[in-house]
């Protein structure tokens, strides 16, 4: 679906606002966005946003709250697969807390019952190989996203709506909200007492790699230009 095509990873960032950039989002071979994008495809934030949605990608949290009627728009579900619960094929590993373990096997029976056309597959490698890039900890949805498509062999990656939590906030939260890169959207911590979890810090350091070494196909909205140049 994306081998050589061109493809537009929208993140939920607050910096959207006012970029008038949804026409040309729209207008790229795929629209790829993350976990409950749905929620704010309005026709008011279209201008910004964009109104398409050919791939979402959700952790498996997300995933269980996703209705399949709301997935009529969505081509590939993909689930970005938090600590390595399932396999690639979407079986349950050890790991897998109790309540997760029939996690894709319930939303494939729902999309059936649905009769959805919306394809469902689990990512595994990516989510793997950051893991381990990151000293144990978690990768947030957008970066799974990202590398799992430049694997899949995109031919150009057009990212905006991304922050990387490095200030600013969502676009479903109050404007005072301010992300931190070790934080949850609500602001609580994101790693635990271990110190593991998620940490965009080293999200923005692995992006830094990837512009360097996929320059060629990796293209940035101003904000996340600014934010990548300043931290170089």
């Amino acid at each position: 679906m994306v081998r050589g095509r061109t493809a537009a990873v929208v993140g939920p960032a607050r910096t959207l606002l006012g970029s008038k950039l949804g026409q040309r989002i729209d207008s790229f071979d795929v629209v790829v966005r993350f976990n409950d994008a749905l929620d704010f495809l309005t026709p008011d934030l279209a201008g910004d946003i964009g109104t398409r949605v050919d791939v979402l990608y959700a952790n498996q949290v997300v995933l269980g709250s996703l209705r399949p009627a709301s997935l009529s728009r969505v081509h590939d579900l993909v689930c970005t697969n938090n600590s390595l619960c399932f396999t690639a094929a979407g079986d349950p590993r050890p790991t897998c807390l109790p309540g997760e373990r029939r996690r894709i096997t319930d939303v494939r029976e729902a999309l059936a019952r649905a009769r959805a056309t919306t394809r469902l597959r689990v990512v595994y490698a990516a989510s793997d190989a950051l893991s381990q890039w990151m000293d144990g900890n978690w990768p947030r949805t957008g970066l799974v996203g990202i590398v799992d498509l430049l694997a899949f062999g995109v031919g150009r990656l057009f990212i905006t709506g991304m922050t990387f939590y490095h200030g600013g906030g969502h676009l479903l939260t109050p404007p005072s909200t301010t992300l931190h890169p070790q934080k949850n959207r609500d602001g609580s911590w994101a790693r635990s007492a271990d110190g593991v979890g998620h940490d965009s810090y080293l999200e923005l350091e692995i992006l830094k790699i990837l512009v360097r070494e996929f320059g060629a196909a990796i293209e940035m909205d101003e904000p996340l230009t600014q934010l990548v140049q300043r931290t170089l």
